[in-house]
């Protein structure tokens, strides 16, 4: 029996509580391709700007994504290399042709 699942089942399922909201998920699979600025996240998404900023700060907060400023935009991209593989396993599952 594989324990480190036992180890670690409390850390993957808020991760994956995390991503289990549409908005979130959308906002993150948008920065798998790399940085982009909140007004690109919202038009690429369709949600509101605070939508996305409030779902921004939780993955900082989570350490799955990391800002940087250029002039008087930020802009966002994912930091966590887990978070990569996931959100790519789940594109490959569900959304390949």
């Amino acid at each position: 029996m594989n324990t480190d699942i036992l180890e670690k089942a409390s850390e993957v399922a808020s991760i994956l509580k995390l991503i289990s909201h549409e908005g979130r998920l959308k906002t993150l699979c948008f920065l798998i391709d790399g940085k982009k600025s909140v007004s690109e996240l919202q038009e690429y998404t369709s949600l509101s700007q605070s939508q996305i900023s409030q779902y921004l700060k939780a993955f900082e907060l989570n350490n799955i994504v990391i800002s940087s400023t250029k002039g008087k935009w930020h802009y966002y991209k994912i930091c966590s290399a887990e978070m990569v593989k996931l959100l790519k396993s789940l594109q490959k599952i569900y959304c390949s042709n």
